[in-house]
């Protein structure tokens, strides 16, 4: 359709739809590219930057008039569109038609005439049919006798109805009351049963000889590792339940810090998964603490990677202390396998069976140097940050990284042992520094 008007009407028409499109866009961005460009050339001067707050401030006042006068021109076609509906309508207020005109005063009082339609809607069953101002009380005062006819009609198929109904209730009761006893368990309920079944007993507390004992302990560990991935399906059909955190825990719970061969104690199938969901459902929650310091004794990748993860993300002080003092320890106590399987090198094919081929294999490449410097960094950081910050045993992050440390600097293989005063057999006072140079049997004990 051609369009007509004034000269400048014609104009912003023309630049409405212009500075709305996708060229108009380019060319702003392309405007600003080239200003920034030349910034070098114009040694970043004032004059430089006046250049762009002129423009942009002279477009942005033009604009503003520009979209209100569009949005005007809207409105007012929006309406006219309106009032042609209302104008067409049987039954509907012309009243109706131009009310955007209409003073505040006005439109009060035919807020008022239509509240009287909600009282009156009230008394029947459609509240959702509308009524003109004209006609509200005869619409009212006709439905309600088409709805009293409809009703004697029903009432009168509902006798015809009734016996039929009542054979169908008492051929169908039977099955009902069956479904109803067929309920399935809440969340909740198939976690305990879970749990229940994961913690009995798998001994009789008798005293055993060494192969019983082992027989014992592969059992238990097999035991656990068959129950993980029940606890990690139950996660996964429930993810948004309070129930699903504890099942993951109860998942991955099962730590191999020994650790014992997996021909001995099975493997462990949802120790990756569970960590997976854990990470991705459940890193801030406060509940992860214990799970932190439980798994710094064991040896698996997907400890580091979860101790790592909550350090970063949880939001809650006691759990990051925990997490953080964890990793150093699990760091320490990984180093302290890897050197094991260095001095006895049958060992590592056990350690390849339980925690992967490649995994071990790269860490038994690493320098072992570095290793010692990021645990250390790593026990620093955990008592700079948590120093204060008491775990479940009692001792502060603090006392713990202090006491690895000291561990790790004094009494690691190829430390020079520290000074020990005590009494010797015959009840001589004696000190190891005047041993030096001469073999020495050192044999600790205790009544506990």
């Amino acid at each position: 359709m051609p369009h007509r008007g004034s000269f400048l009407e014609r104009m912003s028409t023309w630049a409405t739809h212009k500075s709305g499109s996708s060229w108009a866009f380019a060319i702003a961005s392309a405007i600003v590219l080239i200003w920034f460009a030349t910034g070098p050339i114009f040694d970043y001067s004032n004059t430089w930057q006046l250049v762009i707050n002129t423009g942009t401030t002279i477009v942005t006042f033009l604009m503003v008039f520009l979209i209100q006068r569009g949005q005007n021109k809207e409105s007012m076609a929006i309406q006219l569109k309106l009032n042609e509906l209302v104008a067409s309508m049987r039954g509907a207020s012309n009243r109706l038609i131009n009310v955007e005109d209409l003073t505040e005063e006005e439109v009060r009082i035919l807020h008022g005439h239509y509240a009287k339609l909600v009282e009156l809607a009230k008394q029947d069953l459609e509240m959702t049919i509308s009524h003109s101002i004209e006609d509200a009380e005869g619409d009212h005062a006709r439905k309600l006798e088409e709805w009293r006819r409809s009703r004697k009609s029903e009432t009168q198929a509902a006798h015809i109805a009734r016996p039929l109904l009542v054979l169908i209730v008492v051929l169908s009761g039977g099955t009902a009351v069956g479904a109803g006893q067929d309920k399935l368990p809440t969340p909740e309920e198939q976690y305990k049963t879970l749990l229940k079944e994961s913690n009995r007993a798998t001994g009789s507390g008798a005293v055993m000889t060494d192969a019983e004992r082992l027989k014992f302990v592969g059992a238990a560990y097999k035991h656990r590792y068959e129950m993980a991935p029940k606890f990690l399906k139950l996660a996964e059909k429930y993810p948004y339940d309070p129930i699903a955190l504890d099942a993951l825990t109860q998942a991955v719970w099962q730590v191999n810090t020994t650790p014992w061969p997996v021909e001995m104690v099975g493997e462990d199938p949802a120790r990756a998964k569970a960590f997976e969901l854990i990470q991705r459902d459940h890193i801030r929650s406060e509940k992860l603490g214990p799970m932190c310091l439980r798994v710094s004794y064991g040896f698996a990748s997907e400890y580091e990677t979860f101790l790592r993860a909550v350090v970063e993300k949880n939001p809650h002080k006691p759990v990051q202390a925990a997490a953080s003092v964890s990793l150093a320890h699990f760091l320490n106590n990984r180093l302290a396998r890897v050197d094991l399987c260095r001095e006895q090198p049958q060992l590592a094919k056990e350690f390849e069976g339980l925690y992967g081929k490649e995994y071990f294999a790269e860490l038994r490449k690493q320098s072992r140097d570095k290793a010692i410097r990021e645990i250390e960094t790593a026990f620093e950081q955990a008592a700079e940050k948590y120093g204060d910050v008491k775990l479940p045993a009692g001792d502060t992050v603090g006392e713990r990284a202090k006491a690895e440390l000291f561990e790790i600097r004094n009494l690691s293989v190829g430390k020079e042992a520290p000074d020990i005063k005590g009494e010797d057999q015959d009840g001589k006072q004696f000190k190891l520094s005047e041993y030096r140079g001469k073999v020495v049997l050192l044999d600790f004990w205790s009544f506990v």
